[in-house]
This record gives structure tokens, sequence and C-alpha cells, in this order.
């Protein structure tokens, strides 16, 4: 159990990336389609403005979450590193893929200051940046497909690490577009088919990381099995539970209808501050699971 945890705090960096991006990415696809639900409108339009506002949120998370990434490299001079690295290092797959979702990400936040943006080619951009969003959250997934560590080399990593996209996803979006007092368009204005999303998608990342961590008395090297590595992992899954029920419970609640926005702006923070602690939960004991097939953890 020492080890695990000397590993995930060694690996915090990149828990927090694989906590904050993948959640992040989605949420920006949720607020940014709103944009062209709406109409552009003009330059001063305040609508477009809390929408603008309501990007940048998702737009910071993802940025810090590339940042920690960073901070994984110890010496920033590493990050050229990053690059040469494309194609044969998964991190270095990965980061680049968030960087290029970024740059689009950015470039349709730009746009929409323009006086009349063209609706041809915001929607042609969304689509590229969707189609970046899926590469950006499969590569963080299979990062971790390694044979010789036995508890990465498993299908529940990158479907827990999609569920975890999708779950926080939608609570980050709906926390975004609240704080700015944007309401959200299509399904995600109904807290009846929010809490449906939120409550399917919940409750297959739960079966998932159950089925994960029932496999772990079974996983063992010459030093032992991975349950001792992780002898926590039940009471984890149980503040995962509970802390994204609570998230969840919020910001429906809060779609409901609050009076006063203060309040609702209070509730969305809390909403996504406990979804990301839960996600980062599982994640510290993803990291903590570090099994290796050799003479060692």
């Amino acid at each position: 159990m020492d080890y695990g945890w000397a590993n995930a705090i060694e690996e915090f960096p990149l828990v927090l990336f694989t906590t904050l991006t993948p959640s992040a990415v989605v949420a920006y696809l949720i607020v940014a389609i709103g944009t062209l639900a709406r109409g552009l409108g003009g330059a001063d339009d305040p609508a477009r403005a809390k929408l603008r506002n309501a990007l940048v949120v998702t737009l910071v998370l993802a940025s810090v979450g590339l940042i920690a990434a960073a901070l994984h490299l110890g010496n920033p001079a590493n990050a050229l590193y990053v690059f040469a690295g494309v194609g044969r290092s998964p991190l270095s797959n990965e980061v680049v893929a968030v960087i290029a979702f970024l740059m689009l990400s950015g470039v349709f936040w730009m746009l929409q200051f323009a006086v009349e943006p063209h609706r041809v080619a915001m929607t042609l951009l969304y689509a590229l940046i969707a189609v970046a969003a899926v590469i950006v959250i499969a590569l963080i997934g299979y990062a971790y497909r390694v044979d010789t560590v036995l508890t990465w080399a498993m299908w529940h990593v990158p479907a827990s690490i999609a569920l975890n996209a999708l779950v926080g996803g939608v609570i980050v979006a709906e926390g975004a577009l609240g704080l700015f007092e944007v309401r959200p368009v299509g399904a995600f204005r109904s807290p009846v088919a929010v809490g449906a999303m939120l409550g399917v998608a919940g409750a297959l990342c739960v079966a998932v990381y159950a089925m994960q961590g029932m496999a772990y008395p079974e996983m063992r090297n010459a030093y032992g099995t991975a349950y001792q590595l992780v002898p926590l992992y039940g009471w984890g899954l149980c503040a995962f539970v509970a802390l994204e029920c609570s998230a969840a419970v919020i910001a429906v609640r809060t779609l409901g209808g609050v009076s006063s926005l203060t309040r609702k702006r209070a509730r969305m923070i809390v909403a996504i501050v406990s979804s990301y602690a839960g996600i980062l939960v599982m994640r510290f004991m993803f990291y903590m699971s570090h099994l290796t097939v050799g003479l060692g953890f």
C-alpha cells in the first residue's frame, strides 16, 4: 500500500490531467452547440457574450489539465521532446491532441467576436472540434494500454475515462452555463433529461469501476496482488458515488430553477467541484494500482 500511495503522489500531475481535461473537453462541446443553435447574433449581443464567457470556463479547465501534464515533465525544457515523441509516445500523442483541440476551440471562441460570423464556417469548425474531442478522450484512455502493467492493460481503463468525461462534462457544462445565466439548449435544458443522462452514465461508470476492483485480488506478481496496493478501493468507489450523486442532484435541482443568481452560481460551483473531486479520487486509485508483471510493483 505504501508503494501505491507513493506512486499516485508522484504521478499527481497526470492525476489532475486525466481528471480535468476529458470532462472539460465534453463540456466545451455542450456549451459551444448553444452558439450554433441560438444563432450568432451581433458582435455586441449580450447572449453571445455570456456564451463566450461560459466557453472560457471550459477552456480554462482543459488548459489547467494540460499545464498539469506539462509539470510531469519535470523540466520545462523537456516540453520540446513531447513533440519529438508524437507517434511513438502515448503521453506525447495525448498532449499534442489536447493542444490541437485547444487551438481549434480558441479559434471558434474568437470567431464569435466577429460582426457577422460565417455560420457554415462555424459549423464546420465545430465538427472538427468534436472530432478532436473524441480523439483526445480516446488517446488519454489508451495511453495506459501497457501490457507489462497488469492493472492498466484492462478495457476498464479507457471505458472509465470516457464515462468520467460524460458525467463530469455534463455537470461542468451546466455549471458553466449557469454561472453566466445562459439557458441550455435541447435536452440539456430539461432537468429530467439531464438527470437521466447523468444517471445512466454514472451507473455505467460505477459498474466499470466495480468490475475493475473485483479483478484486483486475482491480479498478482511475485510480490503480491493489486488489491494490496489499493485496499481502500471500495471506500474510494463509495466516495465517488457520493460525490457524483451530490453533484448531479445539485445540478439538476439548480437547473429546475433557483430564484437567486448568487445561490445558483454557488450551487453550480459546488456541483463542478464535487464532480471533479469524485473523478479525482478514482484517478488517484488508478495510479495507486500500478502492478507490473515483473519482480516489483
